[in-house]
């Protein structure tokens, strides 16, 4: 029950980088790589697109809604490392999946 009440909740912080990141990462994946190469491109764009992004939408201009997330049980550093985290298994995957193509 606990684990499930924070996983709702980093998925509530998680879903507003999601978009932008991945929107922007397939952007310059198109403008700057080869076309055989613009999955995996986007996919490793991903990670620091998504911390960047992270970065910017909270400790840049909503920076009270750390606390929101703290009394959830859900620290900075913790919203900082499940966000690396989930960054790095997404596009482990997306890399894998796209690799032979």
């Amino acid at each position: 029950m606990q684990y499930t009440r924070l996983f709702k909740a980093w998925l509530i912080f998680y879903k507003k980088m999601i978009l932008p990141s991945l929107v922007t990462a397939l952007l310059l994946a198109v403008l700057y790589l080869p076309v055989n190469k613009i999955v995996q491109g986007a996919a490793l764009a991903y990670i620091p697109l998504s911390l960047f992004y992270q970065y910017i939408f909270y400790d840049y201009s909503r920076k009270d809604e750390y606390l929101f997330y703290y009394n959830l049980g859900l620290s900075k550093r913790a919203l900082w490392l499940i966000s690396l985290s989930a960054g790095c298994i997404f596009a482990t995957v997306v890399y894998i999946l796209f690799l032979t193509i």
